[in-house]
């Protein structure tokens, strides 16, 4: 939403790595496992996707980063790529929400098995209404691999907090918000 907002591309991992398993690239049959399992993909893998994204024209006058970093190996290597871009980083959204919130909205999202349209737990339907397509359940939006998520989030993925808060990057939003408030929080803290 902010990405549209700002008319700069929005960098989805999890979209990219998807989008690599939909269309049985090498990658996407390497990491299709990997994700299904709630797990990380390798930092030398990730990092060498994204930093094949953001040499893209549309990137030059901005990005939002959605899911990575995810480690400090991860972080450190994205220092090293927006210095050889010269780019810097703006800020870091660090969205707060508890781990109940959290495994409520991933295991009631749904997704067009057709278009991948995604629909919040609040959706009653079981077709989209952009393609009439039927409604899933991703493989890592059930519960247990979310709990494997959030996990790997804790050993993994929290350190970055303290690394970015050091840097004096951290904007903290509170996520449990409609997602209108969210945005307009988010509006409200970037330039």
């Amino acid at each position: 939403m902010f990405a549209h907002a700002k008319s700069i591309p929005h960098l989805s991992t999890g979209d990219i790595l998807r989008k690599e398993m939909a269309d049985k690239t090498q990658l996407g049959e390497k990491i299709a496992p990997i994700i299904n399992a709630g797990k990380l993909i390798p930092d030398e893998r990730i990092i060498d996707v994204i930093k094949h994204r953001l040499q893209s024209k549309d990137c030059a006058n901005g990005f939002v980063l959605d899911g990575f970093p995810r480690t400090t190996a991860q972080a450190i290597a994205l220092d090293i790529m927006l210095s050889q871009l010269r780019m810097e980083l703006d800020a870091v959204l660090l969205l707060n929400a508890s781990k109940k919130e959290i495994v409520r909205r991933l295991s009631g999202r749904r997704v067009c098995i057709q278009c991948g349209k995604i629909y919040t737990v609040d959706y009653k339907k079981s077709v989209c209404e952009k393609c009439g397509g039927r409604l899933g359940i991703r493989d890592d939006d059930k519960p247990e691999v979310i709990e494997r998520r959030l996990e790997v989030y804790e050993k993994q993925t929290a350190p970055l907090v303290d690394y970015y808060r050091e840097k004096d990057l951290i904007l903290e939003i509170n996520g449990e918000q409609s997602p209108e408030k969210v945005l307009n929080d988010v509006l409200a803290v970037l330039p």
